[in-house]
């Protein structure tokens, strides 16, 4: 699956004048060792390494920062995701290799960071002021998902050849995840929700559109995923009440299904 937060990311800061380089650890023809991937990220020449880790990956992260520390011992590195915004700033206690956290969404903050703005006046940032960790103030989410510009999957030099879904994976027919949502309508008890806080929000069925026709188009994949779509159908929302019909418009030679998990699949004839 194609690292589509970190590929949103790398799109948003483009689109703002910010050169920025995606290097997936995880994908099928990364080096094995993590020294070797260290050394495809700094061939980059990059003037800032951002991590976007699981807790189960969070301490590959951790070695990579130290391997990244002792070449470039003046990099500034900071680490975003999921886990970083479950446990927040006592990881800067633990863990004084990294410089910045970012707590919850991380598009105006990294857009923030890249244009210079004092440490001080950035949202969702933590950060140190000498032995004091600082954590500021949480900004507000983005309102509008639809401003956002499509993943930079052209990033992904084997995108989306190698990139092959979890299921319904096609050989002569290539696919792709997307996300049409941030956040969920419900508020389980067992559920995290430090990233998206209680704010749910979802593209417009005009941006899921456009997306679907991006990813055919450009890229030649015929086969979608949509992750997270039962909290999509199922809740009481107006793009669920109003039958789309831009979208049945553009599968109207498609099929469409779901399995015991509800992640609909859509694949374009």
């Amino acid at each position: 699956m194609a690292p589509i937060g970190i590929l949103s990311l790398s799109a948003w800061l483009e689109q703002h004048g910010h050169e920025c380089a995606v290097h997936d650890y995880l994908g099928l023809y990364a080096p094995r060792s993590l020294a070797e991937n260290v050394d495809q990220i700094l061939a980059t020449k990059p003037e800032m390494v951002g991590f976007s880790t699981t807790t189960s990956a969070f301490m590959d992260a951790v070695e990579m920062i130290n391997l990244i520390r002792d070449r470039q011992p003046a990099m500034k590195v900071i680490c975003g995701g999921a886990h970083v915004s479950a446990v927040g700033p006592t990881l800067l206690q633990h863990f004084p290799e990294i410089d910045y956290l970012c707590i919850g969404e991380g598009e105006g903050t990294m857009r923030d960071l890249a244009d210079g703005k004092p440490l001080h006046e950035v949202g969702n940032l933590v950060y140190r002021d000498g032995e004091r960790i600082v954590a500021n103030p949480r900004r507000s989410r983005l309102k509008e998902l639809d401003e956002l510009p499509f993943p930079a999957y052209e990033k992904l030099a084997d995108f989306p050849h190698d990139y092959h879904l979890p299921i319904f994976s096609h050989i002569k027919r290539w696919g792709a995840t997307m996300l049409t949502s941030r956040g969920c309508p419900y508020t389980c008890a067992t559920c995290d929700r430090t990233v998206f806080e209680r704010l749910y929000k979802y593209n417009s069925t005009e941006y899921i559109y456009a997306h679907m026709k991006h990813l055919r188009d450009k890229f030649g994949v015929h086969h979608i995923n949509m992750w997270c779509a039962r909290r999509v159908t199922s809740a009481p929302t107006k793009r669920n009440r109003e039958p789309p019909p831009v979208i049945f418009r553009y599968t109207h030679a498609s099929r469409w299904g779901s399995i015991p998990t509800s992640v609909p699949t859509c694949s374009t004839a």
